[in-house]
């Protein structure tokens, strides 16, 4: 019994640390500050171009290593993201990154 419950222990614990991890660059920032870019300078603000570069990092990066996406383009990725915020402007880009990535993922 006392090995059933150790086990159970390290599979929770090894099951919560692939669900955290740290998030680096604009991917902390929220979806109001994604916005508020978006709205000044919609193709010409370096924050746009930043924070566009890091969401196609992000989908690119999963591609990559995990299942296949359905193909896009830079442009639609920018305005389901523009969406998304809309919806959840307190969610921080990496949130929005990863519903993006759901929501291409083929089934």
């Amino acid at each position: 019994m006392r090995y059933l419950v150790l086990t159970l222990l390290i599979l929770a614990s090894n099951a919560y640390a692939r669900d955290t991890y740290t998030v680096y660059g604009p991917g902390n920032d929220s979806c109001g500050k994604w916005l508020d870019a978006r709205a000044k300078e919609p193709n010409y603000s370096a924050f746009v171009q930043v924070y566009s570069a890091w969401v196609l990092g992000y989908v690119t990066a999963y591609g990559n290593y995990g299942p296949d996406l359905k193909r896009t383009d830079a442009s639609a990725i920018d305005a389901w993201v523009d969406n998304y915020c809309r919806q959840n402007p307190l969610d921080n880009l990496n949130t929005a990154a990863k519903n993006l990535v759901e929501a291409l993922k083929t089934k």
